[in-house]
């Protein structure tokens, strides 16, 4: 789950992963099911399996992600729209460019039309 307020100082979306272990709190969890919760900037961004670099890749990986996602189709309602990944976060994943290449592109390549995909 990413920021309620997108904005480039809200949401692990927009940070660069350094940034983001710089400024993110693991909380460990006790009689759970998963192994931490992640803070950012305050505010809960969902749960973990790891601790440590590991638990902050997931989480910040999984801001990325969603934004991604959120931003590939044509068919999703517009309440479940959100900014862009900045390319600072995107560029710690390439791999999601097999799995977004609409949305990528869109960040990676910004004067690439969506019509040469």
């Amino acid at each position: 789950m990413n920021s309620k307020d997108y904005s480039p100082t809200n949401g692990a979306e927009f940070v660069s992963f350094k940034q983001f272990t710089a400024e993110a709190v693991i909380v460990p969890l006790i009689s759970h099911g998963r192994k931490a919760d992640v803070l950012f900037r305050g505010q809960s961004i969902g749960f973990v399996d790891k601790l440590g670099e590991d638990g902050s890749r997931q989480a910040h990986r999984r801001a990325v992600n969603n934004a991604l996602y959120r931003n590939e189709g044509d068919d999703l309602p517009h309440w479940l729209h959100q900014p862009l990944p900045s390319m600072t976060a995107l560029s710690a994943y390439p791999e999601m460019e097999r799995l977004f290449p609409r949305a990528y592109a869109r960040v990676m390549k910004p004067t690439q039309g969506v019509l040469e995909l």
